[in-house]
Parts: structure tokens; C-alpha cells; sequence
């Protein structure tokens, strides 16, 4: 059974992400991709939105376009984190929601990447090698049994935690101070 109202998407899909909306979907609801339409067409689709899927309001809609959305049951964000979006922007009784956590463990992996690579002077060594150098001298920190700080136990922030507690390191909840790694 279709939906009369349409699942609007803020953003450009290549045509196999379009396929595999279409099949998540399997006729629930009609589909509207916002970037493939003509501005009297924007309007009357924003104006008929039952589901508003976005990334960033700020940067997707036009200014003054966030109220069209009134009538819909949903504004869902892909991103978790959105205080940077004028959410006052939006209309008053639409429900809002955000992907909170959904890239954590991508985060915490991306954040447990740049600490090995500060700590095993990573940038540093392959400039040297370019170079021709190969210093097999200069000793190299080792993060276990080293603190690390966590500024924030949000999802990223609770993910990196419990990656930097597995390679060793006693991990600090932080208390207003930023992160840091330290000895």
C-alpha cells in the first residue's frame, strides 16, 4: 500500500543507491529526489513531503524552503550530529531525527588510526623514506599502558574508548579539557 505523502531525499543517489531505496522501500511509498527538480517542482514537493530524508537542511534546501515542510510526518538527518544545522529553521511540531551513532565505529577507527600513526611518526618516516632514509634508530611510543583522554562519550567517543582500552591504553573520560594522548 503506497503512502499518499512522498519520502523526499534532500540529496543526489547514483542509480544503484536509487535501486536500492526502491527495493527497501517495495511500493511503501512513492520516492521524490529533491536535486532532480525544477523549482516549481521543489516547492510543490516540499509542500507534499510525508518523509523529508536529508543530510544537511542548510546547505540542501533554499532559504525560506524549510517551512514547506509543515506538513510533513518526519525530518529524518543521515548525520548524528547536527548542532552545526539552524534547526530553528524548520517548522515547530515536525518531528526531527538524526542518525546519532550510526559512523561511530568508522569514527573511533579513523581516530585510532591517526593516534598509531602520531605515535609511530607515521607522516614523519614516510617523508624520510622518500628521501631514501630508512631511520631504524629513532624508537617509535607505544600507546598501550599510555592515557588517553576522551572529550565526549557520545557514540564516537564511547566506540574510541573501547578501541583504545583494547590496544592497552587506560582510557580518561574527559572533564571540560580536550582529549589527549599522553605518557
Amino acid at each position: 500500500m503506497e503512502l499518499s505523502r512522498p519520502l523526499v531525499i534532500a540529496f543526489a543517489l547514483s542509480q544503484r543507491r536509487k535501486a536500492i531505496v526502491a527495493d527497501a522501500l517495495a511500493g511503501a511509498s512513492a520516492v521524490v529526489y529533491l536535486t532532480e527538480l525544477d523549482e516549481t517542482a521543489r516547492t510543490e514537493a516540499l509542500r507534499n513531503t510525508g518523509v523529508f530524508l536529508t543530510f544537511n537542511t542548510s546547505k540542501e534546501l533554499r532559504p525560506g524552503e524549510a517551512k514547506l515542510l509543515d506538513g510533513a510526518r518526519l525530518i529524518q538527518f543521515m548525520i548524528g550530529g547536527v548542532d552545526f544545522i539552524p534547526l530553528g529553521e524548520l517548522p515547530e511540531g515536525v518531528p526531527v531525527a538524526t542518525n546519532g551513532g550510526g559512523y561511530a565505529e568508522s569514527m573511533a577507527e579513523h581516530a585510532l588510526a591517526m593516534a598509531l600513526a602520531a605515535a609511530k611518526r607515521l607522516v614523519l618516516e614516510h617523508e624520510n623514506l622518500k628521501r631514501g632514509q630508512f631511520n631504524q634508530f629513532t624508537r617509535n611510543r607505544m600507546l598501550a599502558g599510555r592515557v588517553c583522554g576522551i572529550f565526549g562519550f557520545g557514540g564516537i567517543g564511547a566506540a574510541a574508548a573501547r578501541l583504545m582500552h583494547g590496544i592497552g591504553m587506560r582510557v580518561t573520560p574527559s572533564t571540560g579539557v580536550v582529549g589527549q594522548i599522553s605518557g
